[in-house]
């Protein structure tokens, strides 16, 4: 009788303790935790500004999304690494985010050399990378693949743009152009001056000039532009490069003996408050306060709340990506990156800047670029768009049967 009462012990024991292995996935299974999203940026070195700019906007679309219920009813989870512009740094820091740390998806840096590198990372693993800084046409081109999601502007489509609105300037008969010397300034350029001498073949170009990026001392192109006394300089020079030039070029009354079109990214407009000359046209990804949407409304108050100041392009951009990443899951019913990027082929994404599509084929948004004069404004305390005028910027786009060749090319 003894022995018969330790049999049923032992037999209720093993019951208990298999309910409890068959119960352990299950509990897992309900509670599968946080959504991972890696940012790489390139928070050391001359784009700082800009990357600071694109980390304070993924934490206030973590937490904006988190406060409304997560995605899929989970939680995000921000990891932010720090490329420092080195493209080495950038691919250590993107495999170990994939690989250690199990990001469901990507967020890129400033740098496009870097982003290259991420990309063909994010290829191997299959987990998306979607960019909200722009960059390099290599990104959707002849690197491009079915894992790179381009939600900001490449360097095609963004002077392309510039090349718009520098057209409008009917007395401009010479110009000269000034941009950082690497793969994305020369890219700006040469993607300007093409559609330019088609809208405006009766301008000449007088020269280019290409300062090392992070250059302290102006004042020889400075100079060498006032002698050549164009009617016009366009300028691709960003963040500090651009606050240098600015503050260098105004005892020389340079703003004065030119018209100027400058890429005018709201955080260089910022840093320079008052001292921004006036007058001057600019081109933008994002100018946040100048694009009158209810989101955008909403969302500038949540970013000055958290933040403590005015967002910048990049703030809004990288935000936008935090809405697509949901707005796949939930088409998609799961994070899983193929199902991700099936759901999100072709697909038409409500952003703050309004709906965006992505071309089925490469992957490329028709986000816009804003071009406008540059006026201060009191209330920001700097020049502001005003008005902002979108520029759609597919016409510069290359057709689906010319991005597929150039990458059946690249893999030979």
């Amino acid at each position: 009788m003894k022995r018969y009462h330790m049999w049923k012990v032992l037999v209720f024991g093993v019951a208990i303790l298999a309910l409890w292995f068959i119960a352990l996935p299950c509990s897992h299974a309900g509670n599968p935790g946080p959504i991972k999203v890696g940012l790489i940026t390139d928070l050391t070195g001359a784009a700082f500004v800009a990357a600071r700019d694109s980390a304070d906007g993924a934490k206030v679309a973590v937490d904006r999304i988190n406060a409304e219920g997560g995605i899929l009813g989970r939680k995000v989870e921000l990891l932010i690494r720090d490329s420092a512009l080195k493209t080495d740094m950038g691919v250590a820091h993107a495999r170990e985010l994939i690989l250690d740390k199990k990001v469901d998806f990507m967020i890129g840096p400033i740098s496009s050399g870097i982003r290259l590198a991420i990309s063909d990372v994010c290829r191997k693993f299959k987990v998306p990378l979607i960019d909200g800084i722009g960059g390099s046409v290599s990104l959707h081109r002849e690197r491009g693949h079915d894992y790179f999601w381009q939600l900001s502007l490449s360097t095609a489509a963004e002077s392309y743009a510039a090349a718009v609105g520098c057209s409008i300037f009917k007395d401009v008969k010479t110009m000269v152009s000034l941009a950082p010397d690497y793969v994305w300034g020369r890219q700006e350029v040469e993607g300007f001056m093409a559609p330019f001498k088609e809208m405006r073949p009766d301008v000449k170009i007088l020269e280019n000039f290409w300062p090392k990026l992070g250059e302290k001392d102006y004042t020889p192109y400075i100079t060498a532009i006032i002698a050549k006394k164009p009617d016009l300089m366009y300028s691709v020079l960003y963040g500090g490069d651009w606050i240098n030039f600015v503050k260098q070029a105004k005892p020389y009354g340079l703003f004065e003996k030119m018209q100027v079109f400058c890429f005018a990214e709201a955080s260089c407009q910022i840093g320079l408050g008052k001292e921004a000359p006036e007058g001057t046209w600019g081109f933008g990804r994002a100018p946040a306060v100048s694009i009158d949407t209810p989101e955008m409304k909403s969302f500038i108050k949540a970013y000055k709340e958290k933040i403590g100041r005015w967002p910048a392009d990049a703030a809004v951009t990288t935000y936008d990506v935090f809405l697509a990443i949901k707005y796949g899951a939930e088409k998609a019913k799961s994070i899983d990156g193929p199902a991700w990027v099936k759901a999100m082929k072709g697909v038409s994404v409500p952003t703050l800047r309004g709906i965006i599509k992505f071309r089925e084929c490469d992957n490329l948004s028709n986000s816009p670029e804003y071009i406008g004069p540059l006026v201060f404004d009191p209330k920001y305390g700097y020049v502001v768009f005003k008005p902002a005028l979108a520029v759609d910027t597919m016409p510069i786009a290359l057709s689906c049967e010319e991005i597929m060749e150039l990458r059946k090319k690249a893999k030979k």
